[in-house]
């Protein structure tokens, strides 16, 4: 009996882990993200918050101008001035700007105006 209340339990949190991963695709990113910049938890917990409420607006974007996206990880960049030190910041918008720029007009997400 108790092997097979064992069994449920271990289905059970298997079934929910994977309702879980369904719900925060971005888990995982946020995660490589934390441990390659080194947050302590403090900080994670403000990127994550940050990240998520970015995403939202990114996904709400009703066309996919690249003015509009740019303005967007400009957005991005400010909000998390404050919350990590500056050499996480670099190796931050080095990340994004190493997967994110503009093919037609070749510019890259963290320039300055």
């Amino acid at each position: 009996m108790k092997k097979f209340v064992l069994m449920i339990i271990v289905a059970l949190l298997a079934s929910m882990t994977a309702v879980v991963k369904a719900e925060e695709p971005y888990a995982d990113v946020d995660k490589e993200m934390i441990e390659l910049l080194a947050l302590n938890s403090e900080q994670a917990s403000a990127y994550i918050e940050i990240m998520q409420k970015q995403r939202e607006e990114f996904l709400a974007l009703k066309t996919r101008d690249w003015q509009e996206e740019l303005a967007l990880y400009k957005e991005t960049y400010a909000m998390l001035e404050p919350v990590l030190t500056k050499k996480q910041h670099a190796q931050f918008v080095a990340i994004i700007n190493s997967v994110v720029e503009s093919t037609a007009e070749e510019e890259f997400v963290a320039m300055r105006d």
